[in-house]
């Protein structure tokens, strides 16, 4: 009995679950970016978003900060059209920042580091909700 325990506790934190409640954060986060679809070519000149995710210039450097005291490689600012790149990319900001749960990771993604502590994130963070 004491090793269906355990091996039950050891499928609650396996590494497979963690990337799979990422990939699905993220791609609510993408869904809401492009209202309803996956727009992998996206551009928003007015704020330099990129990707399907809308990535900013800023939040991609903090994510690139992050990657590269990791020993990972740092993305540029077009290779947010990337879908994989993108996310790894969300995954680098909110590991930097310390973002786990999906509402602290979106409204963080809307927000900056500050974002879940920001009312006029709530929205935002509504509209992600809709797309888990």
């Amino acid at each position: 009995m004491m090793m269906q325990i355990i091996a039950v506790s050891f499928l609650a934190v396996s590494p497979q679950t963690r990337v799979e409640k990422d990939l699905a954060d993220f791609k609510a986060i993408c869904l809401w970016e492009g209202r309803g679809l996956i727009k992998y070519n996206a551009y928003n000149k007015r704020e330099d978003a990129r990707g399907p995710a809308q990535i900013r210039p800023g939040y991609l450097q903090d994510a690139n900060e992050w990657r590269v005291r990791m020993g990972l490689k740092a993305y540029s600012h077009t290779d947010m059209h990337c879908y994989g790149k993108a996310f790894h990319t969300a995954r680098a900001y909110w590991a930097r920042y310390g973002l786990k749960t999906t509402q602290e990771r979106a409204r963080g993604h809307c927000g900056g580091p500050d974002g879940p502590e920001q009312d006029c994130t709530l929205e935002y963070w509504e509209g992600v909700k809709g797309y888990l």
